[in-house]
């Protein structure tokens, strides 16, 4: 019988799960729902998947699944599982299950009640290495466990930076702990059965928990406990088992087990044999991993084909829900982990404003938002998160009516558009996965279209990058001018570059569809200045302190702009242009080698750079090989070698436009623009 599942949600895990399905079960039907309808066709597009919804209850009118694979921020799992399984849809829920115990109870009885099938994706309860880990204890007369300890360290205040997650896990209860601990209490359970929890000690500011110790007990009078915290490095995830003859750590991150027994040999000697034998189990490990990643063999989520197969199967016996509702239950003895309804406040009205500035926490809309309020305007301000100091704006930076928050929520972007007649749309992502971009760039951008539209916005300034050209057609000797054909293949150059022609593109169909808004696009070269380490990524990979592997002869052109050119220039577009649509290369008319620049920050600073020039053909060479091996061994598409010849030609940008229409100039010129980043650096070093 061919099976029917869905897929709840397109995010990043989702693609795992639909890889996995495919692999195990070649045969299966699969739909996608997702409220993005940009998300879900770039999804359904990049699987071949032809059933896709925006609605689950046109989903499950029309498609009729026998499985649904819930793939979304956790606020959502008790009301999509609920709705799922009263039309008798066997249910895979990622975790955490649900926010409250109360939920998770209501979701199993419902399961029961209606038979289906419904569990969690603990997936380390079924991992190969740690079934290897327990017939260790067993084969190796390891005796009776006696204590076991999970160890989990998360790098949240990294990852939150361009990680899609860090939307929804500071709305969770007690913050992203709540949703990595129930991996670390299953991975632990795999050793000591149902752990009861006696007591805990938690960290906090606010209702952040930066670290947390849970200590349980077994039936079987196993001690137990849990040490979680955020953003302390290295980064692990391993559990340490005691046992009366013997441990063993496994390393769930590195993918490793050492163990340890007594050798029965004078003290002195077991302690320098036990230490060589750690040594040795490291490196063999160690190799032994390098060898499945560069086989294809090494697989994270190995442990989500067993739990597939058991779900699949006419008789699951796993109780994974049941266990996660005991987590939940062990949790809530600690108020901070008591899950709320999800109450939002009421947004208060804003008073109209002159401009609304996106992206106003980097590093070139600080500048911006600083010389639009020192030019009078007032100016309201959309920002990732909440600045520490309002001085970041500059003196009058007290003054600017600041809306917090992800540019993908389409209510807060149209909160945050209500009242202005001219917008800078800055905010972009920089790095992180394809989601982030989609979701940031791509998706951020359609909400302040819309939101453009609705409230008859005058003029909007967009922030685009000469990443949209295509860089492989550039002739030397030849300027490349605005018309110059967009990139042909930008899936290869990168997230960044793709999505940022995704949304550049958008812009201007917008542009079209209505002839009263003014349209700037700028595209900048790459922009440098104070705030910035002076010591350029493009000057080649960075050896030590000192030394910087060129990618070629150090020949390169560098389109450098300074910043304040690039605020000389949104500022004169807001005064002075008269085209209804006007589209502005950015750059300076120096066009620095690499190895001038580096002379000029050597000559201004005590940083001593060595420039090591490599020949650019070492370098295709060794991207193409890599290319090749991580296609045929991995199945992913790098582009690297596509990425270096994209980057390594020295074009030359025509400025005529930004010259002419807004009377623009290079206003700082090279050797002061080095100078003031190299003083901003002492300064804030």
């Amino acid at each position: 019988m061919l099976m029917k599942t869905v897929i709840i949600g397109c995010g990043n895990l989702a693609r795992i799960h639909i890889i996995k399905l495919r692999k195990l079960f070649p045969e299966i039907q699969i739909a996608l729902v997702d409220i993005d309808q940009g998300r879900l066709d770039k999804f359904a597009e990049e699987f071949d998947v032809t059933d896709k919804y925006t609605s689950i209850e046109v989903m499950l009118e029309n498609f009729k699944p026998d499985y649904a694979h819930v793939v979304t921020p956790p606020r959502s799992h008790y009301f999509l599982a609920k709705e799922l399984l009263a039309h008798k849809v066997n249910c895979l829920v990622e975790k955490p299950f649900t926010i409250k115990v109360e939920e998770a109870k209501e979701l199993n009885e419902l399961a029961i009640r209606n038979e289906c099938k419904i569990t969690v994706n603990h997936m380390r309860a079924f991992d190969p290495l740690l079934e290897q880990a327990k017939q260790i204890i067993l084969n190796k007369n390891f005796g009776k466990i006696m204590h076991v300890q999970g160890r989990y360290s998360f790098d949240f205040y990294e990852d939150r930076k361009f990680d899609p997650t860090s939307k929804w896990m500071t709305q969770l209860p007690g913050g992203p702990l709540f949703d990595l601990a129930p991996h670390v209490f299953s991975a632990m359970e795999g050793f000591t059965g149902e752990l009861t929890q006696t007591s805990s000690q938690i960290v906090a500011e606010e209702s952040m928990i930066k670290q947390c110790t849970f200590n349980f007990e077994s039936s079987d009078g196993i001690l137990a406990d849990a040490y979680l915290n955020l953003n302390s490095k290295p980064l692990k995830n391993e559990i340490i088992v005691e046992c009366e003859n013997g441990s063993l750590t496994l390393d769930l991150r590195n993918f490793l087990i050492v163990l340890r027994k007594p050798l029965g040999l004078p003290n002195a000697i077991e302690r320098i044999f036990g230490n060589l034998s750690i040594g040795w189990q490291m490196m063999w490990g160690s190799l032994t991993c390098v060898f499945k990643f560069v086989t294809g063999k090494l697989d994270p989520y190995a442990g989500m084909d067993t739990l597939f197969i058991d779900l699949y199967s006419n008789n699951m016996k796993n109780k994974l829900s049941i266990d996660a509702q005991r987590y939940l239950v062990n949790m809530s003895m600690d108020d901070i982990f008591v899950g709320t309804d999800d109450v939002k406040e009421p947004l208060l009205e804003l008073e109209d404003a002159d401009v609304l500035v996106t992206g106003a926490g980097g590093f070139l809309g600080r500048r911006l938002v600083k010389r639009l309020l020192e030019d009078g305007l007032r100016v309201r301000v959309f920002a990732h998160s909440t600045p520490k100091k309002h001085n970041v704006w500059g003196e009058k930076g007290s003054e600017v009516d600041v809306v917090v928050g992800d540019i993908y929520n389409s209510q807060l972007v149209d909160y945050a558009v209500k009242g202005v007649k001219k917008v800078y749309h800055l905010a972009a992502a920089m790095n992180g996965p394809w989601t982030y971009h989609l979701d940031t760039t791509v998706s951020g951008t359609k909400n302040l279209l819309a939101a453009c539209e609705k409230y008859d916005v005058e003029h909007l300034l967009y922030m685009s990058t000469l990443n949209v050209y295509s860089a492989k057609d550039y002739r030397s000797g030849k300027y490349v001018e605005e018309s110059f054909a967009y990139e042909s293949m930008p899936e290869k150059r990168g997230h960044y570059s793709h999505a940022k022609l995704i949304a550049e593109e958008m812009v201007l169909e917008f542009s079209k569809a209505h002839s009263k808004l003014k349209l700037s696009v700028f595209r900048p070269g790459l922009i440098y200045g104070p705030g910035l380490d002076p010591v350029l990524g493009d000057l080649g990979i960075k050896l030590g302190k000192r030394l910087i592997l060129s990618m070629g002869m150090a020949g390169r052109k560098l389109p450098l702009v300074y910043v304040e050119n690039v605020v000389d220039a949104c500022m004169a577009a807001l005064k002075q242009q008269e085209e209804v649509v006007g589209i502005f290369n950015l750059v300076d008319e120096d066009y620095p080698t690499q190895r001038a620049y580096k002379r000029l920050l050597n000559k201004n600073s005590d940083y001593g750079k060595i420039l090591l020039p490599m020949p650019l053909v070492v370098f295709q060479l060794g991207f193409s090989t890599l290319d090749f091996l991580l296609k045929h061994l991995l199945k992913r598409d790098m582009n690297l070698a596509y990425r270096l010849k994209c980057v390594s030609s020295s074009p030359k940008f025509d400025i005529s436009n930004a010259k002419e229409q807004l009377a623009w100039q290079s206003n700082v010129g090279l050797k002061d623009g080095i100078v003031s980043s190299i003083n901003y650096s002492k300064m804030d070093n």
